[in-house]
């Protein structure tokens, strides 16, 4: 079965509905073109279609339990997900995003989720160095950094948004230049 059909079968979706999309998302399968190369078609039944009138509901579908028992919090957008632990304590800080990164990456592995390594961070809000180990996700170890954009905000480890305004300022010149 389908991994999306079974996450609306536990939902309780059932009926015409059901079937509709049980005969739109059975049988699919994908390929890869580059240049003048193409892959051999090969069959898929997890994930969501993208392109589709349906495929952000289908999404919203696929990830509606993803971090449900996670003890730091969750915060969703489209499909980037952060992660936040606050604590007066960094080391139980990490002890729990360690543990729910551990529960991300199995819930990864049941639903054929792929994670990229190059577009993840750890960024602790602190004026102390870091002295722990490092955190790691799906046998990956994260990059710790001082400063993170996020949906258009930089945020630093300091807290202050002085990245923001220069950045802006920055930004504000470019455009008088170029007029």
């Amino acid at each position: 079965m389908h991994s999306t059909l079974f996450k609306l079968c536990t939902l309780g979706m059932t009926g015409s509905l059901y079937n509709l999309l049980q005969s739109y998302l059975s049988g699919r399968s994908q390929f890869l073109r580059l240049g003048d190369f193409r892959s051999d078609h090969l069959h898929t039944n997890c994930g969501v279609p993208q392109g589709s009138a349906l495929s952000l509901l289908l999404f919203l579908v696929y990830v509606n339990e993803f971090g449900t028992n996670f003890k730091s919090s969750i915060s969703l957008f489209a499909d980037d997900a952060t992660l936040l632990c606050p604590s007066k304590n960094p080391s139980a800080s990490r002890t729990t995003l360690s543990n729910d990164l551990r529960q991300l990456g199995m819930w990864f592995d049941l639903w054929s989720v792929t994670f990229n390594a190059a577009k993840s961070q750890v960024l602790p809000f602190t004026n102390s160095p870091s002295l722990q180990p490092p955190l790691r996700f799906c046998n990956q170890e994260l990059t710790e950094t001082v400063s993170h954009a996020h949906l258009g905000l930089i945020f630093h480890q300091s807290l202050t948004w002085h990245l923001n305004i220069s950045t802006l300022h920055h930004r504000a010149m470019l455009i008088k230049l170029t007029r």
